[in-house]
């Protein structure tokens, strides 16, 4: 499925039962907490938090305009959300 772009028609379930920690880090995610913070009330590494919200923007899991809306102060997210990089990520 992944040479063939279907990765993120995987069900939630499917990537939730291959990475038992996701289901933790997307909600924190979403209320707009730094890699930090989540990984600090999770007891994990920064990097392993990042690299989590990475991959569930890529399969379609998190939505990259909503952390930076739930992330930034509105005239910042605005902004952010005007570069295409912030609308790419991870896809």
């Amino acid at each position: 499925d992944h040479y063939h772009g279907r990765a993120a028609r995987r069900s939630e379930k499917y990537w939730f039962e291959k990475y038992p920690h996701w289901p933790g880090i997307r909600p924190l995610a979403l209320q707009g907490l730094k890699n930090i913070e989540i990984a600090q009330r999770l007891d994990m590494s920064a990097g392993r938090v990042a690299r989590a919200i990475k991959r569930m923007i890529q399969v379609g899991l998190l939505d990259p305009a909503v952390r930076i809306a739930a992330r930034y102060q509105p005239a910042t997210a605005q902004r952010l959300l005007q570069l295409p990089l912030c609308l790419s990520w991870g896809v």
